[in-house]
């Protein structure tokens, strides 16, 4: 996040970021898709969500539950999500990728909504114990 923070780092725009997760840990056959998700979601929110304001929060959350589902979070405060993007029907190249990777790959559960800004939200299994 410090990485990708510094990439889209303004003198104009002061854009934070809020990480809430725990330790963690998952096979890599889980953790590069995921990784690979929250880079696009995260790149979309600073790209896209706060074209009309000087400052915004962007949080990304990841739990898990007692059944060892687990749940990513990316959402942010600014604009909220186009409806074209919000359809299932989206031709973003982004959007297919998140789904793409969240969806098939993971095999998990995809939900798009607008919440006083964009929320997508993830919910699947980590691969290997799934196996």
């Amino acid at each position: 996040m410090n990485y990708l923070s510094s990439s889209f780092k303004s003198d104009v725009k002061d854009i934070n970021y809020e990480i809430h997760a725990h330790d963690l840990l998952f096979d890599i056959d889980t953790a590069i898709p995921v990784g690979l998700i929250v880079n696009e979601l995260v790149s979309n929110a600073y790209k896209h969500a706060f074209n009309s304001r000087d400052n915004g929060v962007i949080n990304i959350s990841l739990s898990s539950d007692e059944n060892g589902k687990y749940l990513l979070k990316v959402e942010d405060d600014g604009i909220g999500i186009a409806k074209d993007l919000n359809d299932r029907k989206s031709n973003s190249l982004g959007m297919k990728l998140v789904k793409s990777l969240g969806v098939k790959q993971l095999k998990g559960d995809l939900s798009i909504e607008n919440r006083n800004g964009a929320y997508i939200s993830l919910s699947f299994n980590d691969l290997k114990k799934a196996v």
